[in-house]
């Protein structure tokens, strides 16, 4: 599958917010995608499975998207931590709001260091704050 060209600044400040869920569960994208929607209608959200798509290879294409929603936990031994170490440096990561169940401050610190635009405890995601969330990270990056 081939994937689309890279969009520019002007082209992405004219269309909808693109955001992509990486989460192992796809009940919670559900959720998630569900609370964009009531709040931002003009929300494109995409879903991205990693314990059924595996890993993200060179070749994709984060530009798409102005916001990532990556879980902490993301099946096996993988972690959204250890996805923005490799993934951050080449620049190609769309400000990312780091998600987990079991996190404390030293998770956040960890998070933010290791380029996360933001953290979140899943507990304590709602409509209003994610909604938020998404619009402040996009925002930072136009």
């Amino acid at each position: 599958m081939a994937l689309p060209l890279s969009t520019g600044p002007s082209e992405r400040a004219s269309r909808a917010m693109r955001v992509i869920i990486v989460d192992d569960s796809r009940e919670y994208m559900a959720v998630l995608r569900r609370m964009l929607a009531a709040s931002l209608p003009e929300i494109e959200v995409s879903e991205y499975d990693p314990d059924q798509q595996g890993k993200p290879g060179p070749g994709f294409d984060w530009s798409l998207y102005d916001v990532l929603l990556l879980d902490q936990q993301l099946g096996g031994s993988e972690s959204g931590i250890e996805w923005l170490i490799e993934f951050k440096p080449g620049g190609c990561l769309p400000p990312t709001i780091l998600m987990t169940t079991t996190g404390d401050d030293y998770l956040a610190a960890r998070a933010i260091k290791a380029g996360a635009w933001d953290y979140i405890r899943k507990q304590d995601v709602t409509t209003g704050r994610i909604s938020r969330m998404v619009v402040e990270a996009a925002e930072s990056r136009r």
